[in-house]
């Protein structure tokens, strides 16, 4: 943003809204309550006015009191806001624009995939310029352990679950590079989990090496895949496909910041 532009919008900004927002910005990081002096010493905020404030955000429930003490803390209304927000948030709608970036930066037609009933769906697509032939729809199911949607998706399930997941939809073999044996399974599981991300050399469609990232909920739980696919061109086609993990991470990032993931300090 140009400095001219933020200096314009500066003079917008409202003095007491933004001490409000100061001061639950301490209580959040803060371990322990804090008391009216301890809030006016961290700020360089006058006590009579920042106790005013508090005195309002504890009207409206942001802030509670302990009449005990007379420390103050975080109220109930923010966690309820909160909740009411992503209530709101709508995955293929809000994650749009983050992929149309995507698409843009990197040429590629970008994918958002989700898990349904052991099968991967995709739900929402942004096409590149230079679309190719091999065109994959929107509500297209895939298996799991074969696709990089499906290993990302699956890539944080417990033994148990994944011992289920064979047992229902089976590990069948679609290509000569297919994954078909659960300890296999488990091991590119366990290389999905370290390096963030999925990259599958033609294990399904033997013309397709894709790459995928996982994104968050709030509670850190993967709820979606963010999916490029090529044509496979040879082994330059897997040099690109590492090329696009940075990027790819990037946006999978962006858009699980937008469904309230804050990262692994924020109670992964």
């Amino acid at each position: 943003m140009r400095t001219d532009k933020i200096k314009s919008e500066n003079k917008y900004v409202v003095p007491a809204v933004e001490r409000s927002i100061e001061i639950l910005n301490l209580l959040e990081k803060s371990e322990k309550p804090l008391s009216l002096s301890e809030i006016s010493k961290e700020l360089n905020y006058p006590r009579s006015s920042t106790f005013r404030i508090l005195i309002t955000l504890e009207n409206y429930g942001f802030v509670e009191r302990n009449l005990t003490n007379n420390t103050f803390t975080l109220g109930l209304r923010l966690s309820q806001l909160g909740i009411a927000k992503l209530k709101k948030i709508n995955l293929g709608y809000d994650s749009y624009k983050y992929m149309e970036e995507l698409a843009k930066k990197t040429g590629e037609s970008v994918y958002l995939a989700v898990l349904q009933n052991y099968r991967v769906v995709l739900i929402q697509r942004v096409d590149s310029p230079s679309m190719w032939f091999l065109v994959t729809q929107l509500g297209l199911r895939s298996p799991v352990h074969c696709t990089a949607s499906g290993q990302v998706l699956i890539s944080e399930m417990s033994d148990e679950e994944l011992s289920e997941l064979v047992k229902k939809v089976g590990l069948k073999r679609y290509t000569e590079k297919t994954i078909t044996r659960l300890s296999e399974l488990k091991l590119r599981l366990n290389k999905v989990r370290e390096q963030g991300f999925s990259i599958v050399d033609r294990e399904y469609n033997p013309e397709l090496v894709a790459v995928a990232a996982p994104i968050r909920n709030a509670w850190g739980k993967i709820i979606a895949a963010l999916l490029i696919t090529l044509q496979y061109r040879g082994n330059k086609t897997i040099s690109k496909a590492y090329e696009l993990t940075k990027d790819l991470k990037e946006y999978a990032e962006k858009i699980s910041k937008q469904m309230g993931y804050i990262g692994n300090n924020g109670g992964n």
